[in-house]
């Protein structure tokens, strides 16, 4: 995401009052990996069982991190998409259930994944 992007979706979380929380898959490998970047980024609970099912539980609760909204912003992602694209469409499959649960209590959840490159393929592995 280019810096002035960044800057903007920064200023409009802050002035939206909204909950903007920042993970990096730089470097990561494995799923457990992704789990705890996650865990840290939102500040999970002690009780979080590091596995898939425990992070939509987590994320449709937010109740230690209320907000009006949430904007998750991941950033380095295109490694661990390549080497892990089965993960990568669970994950994106969680991410899309988290957000249409907030959808439906109306309150805005997005998911931005900041990419350095094009990634082969993207489309596809996200689509559902």
């Amino acid at each position: 995401m280019p810096p002035d992007l960044a800057q903007a979706v920064e200023q409009a979380s802050r002035a939206q009052r909204y909950g903007l929380i920042e993970a990096s898959f730089s470097g990561l490998t494995g799923k457990r990996a992704l789990l705890e970047e996650l865990a840290r980024a939102f500040a999970l609970p002690e009780w979080f069982g590091y596995n898939w099912d425990a992070l939509s539980d987590c994320l449709t609760d937010l109740s230690w991190k209320e907000a009006p909204g949430y904007v998750l912003r991941i950033a380095h992602a295109e490694r661990w998409l390549r080497e892990d694209p089965d993960d990568w469409r669970v994950l994106c499959d969680a991410l899309r259930d988290v957000s249409d649960y907030w959808r439906h209590e109306a309150v805005p959840f997005w998911t931005l994944f900041e990419l350095a490159e094009p990634v082969p393929g993207l489309a596809e592995l996200v689509a559902r």
